[in-house]
């Protein structure tokens, strides 16, 4: 494959082991989204049940999952506390699981045009599996309806290569 201009030079999949410094900055941002959504009372977007103890794991590995992100493109990242429309990191969404062999989740509302980053892995050992535009992991054959918030469970099999995620997270905007 030729790699273009416009496009990250990523090794696929791209391996990131954040520093110490990197994690204590991913957990104090985790924990300050979920602290701040407590003081708004704001609801888990995806369900979790507000300030519980599971809420915080999962806000803190995805702010990990996006800090892994943001060192791997080498962008300022600084968590967009309290807006809630903001991309994750640099213009892309990013997804998160522990799971090596985990799915890239979408949901309806996930915007079409949007670039979302699969990230796999825990405890500071990250991996950029790839990446899809949200219309095309939201199709019927990924639905999952058999679960609490029904969504598109995206195989990594079927995302785009790290070496060519576009440079300008807007390409895809129609």
């Amino acid at each position: 494959m030729v790699i273009e201009k416009g496009m990250y030079n990523l090794r696929d999949p791209h391996a990131v082991k954040l520093t110490k410094e990197q994690r204590i900055h991913g957990v104090k941002v985790g924990k300050a989204r979920q602290e701040h959504n407590a003081n708004v009372k704001a609801n888990d977007r995806y369900g979790y049940g507000g300030n519980t103890a599971e809420g915080d794991k999962i806000a803190i590995a995805g702010a990990l999952g996006e800090k892994a992100v943001a060192v791997a493109l080498n962008v300022p990242w600084g968590g967009a506390l309290g807006d809630f429309k903001a991309k994750d990191v640099g213009g892309y969404q990013v997804r998160s699981t522990p799971y090596p062999n985990g799915h890239l989740l979408l949901h309806d509302e996930d915007g079409d045009n949007d670039i979302f980053i699969l990230v796999t892995g825990k405890d500071g050992s990250y991996i950029l599996q790839g990446w899809t535009i949200g219309r095309h992991g939201k199709l019927d054959k990924y639905l999952r309806k058999n679960i609490k918030r029904p969504c598109y469970f995206v195989p990594q099999m079927q995302l785009y290569p790290m070496m060519i995620l576009p440079e300008d997270p807007d390409e895809f905007k129609t």
